[in-house]
């Protein structure tokens, strides 16, 4: 695998249109479709030269474990079929779980790179299930914000209200696909963009 740039984007397909290389901010960005903290945890494991030398890493992961392909199908066969019986959702993961997979994959990441600034960001609420998920990911989210609080080179990014409504306190759904209200639009992926490229560009500076 190619290693390129002083910093690294670690995100699941929420930011699967990222460009795999930012300049501005000498910062390669890698995107996992499907993957859970567990996974990462793995993957981390599996290339940990991706993480060596890295002075900013920008961990974006946690999607897929507050979901399931169960509740998708779900949703979307009420979207595309009109079926009067709206979807159901079920969610294994419970915080406690999350917290400690979470956990792992710093452990395996400053086991490789202790110097790394490492930035924290959290589940962004998505419309397709948000009713269901809602507690849930503001409950994780909170277990994020809490283990990034236990290291002097950890910082909490408040990446979700990029994507929220301040009035109608809902996800804004032009910033999602139409067709799943899941994944980023265009205009989505451009704020999440800015808002990483702004988070690293500022921390970049703190470490030199």
């Amino acid at each position: 695998m190619i290693i390129s740039g002083d910093n690294l984007i670690l995100t699941d397909s929420v930011g699967r249109d990222l460009p795999s290389y930012m300049p501005n901010q000498d910062c390669q960005v890698i995107s996992l479709s499907g993957f859970t903290v567990d996974r990462l945890n793995m993957f981390v494991n599996d290339y940990p030269q991706l993480i060596e030398s890295r002075k900013v890493i920008l961990l974006h992961i946690g999607t897929n474990d507050v979901g399931s392909k169960a509740n998708f199908n779900s949703f979307m066969s009420f979207k595309l079929h009109k079926s009067s019986k709206p979807p159901s959702y079920s969610y294994d993961i419970t915080t406690s779980k999350f917290n400690f997979m979470y956990r792992e994959l710093i452990i395996s990441i400053i086991s490789i790179n202790s110097s790394a600034h490492i930035l924290f960001s959290p589940i962004i609420f998505r419309p397709y299930d948000y009713s269901a998920s809602r507690e849930l990911i503001m409950q994780i989210n909170r277990e994020i914000k809490l283990i990034s609080s236990k290291g002097s080179r950890y910082d909490y990014l408040y990446t979700w209200k990029s994507f929220w409504d301040k009035v109608d306190k809902v996800p804004k759904e032009k910033c999602f696909l139409e067709r799943d209200q899941l994944h980023l639009s265009e205009e989505g992926t451009q704020i999440l963009r800015d808002f990483f490229c702004g988070a690293i560009s500022r921390h970049t500076k703190s470490v030199l």
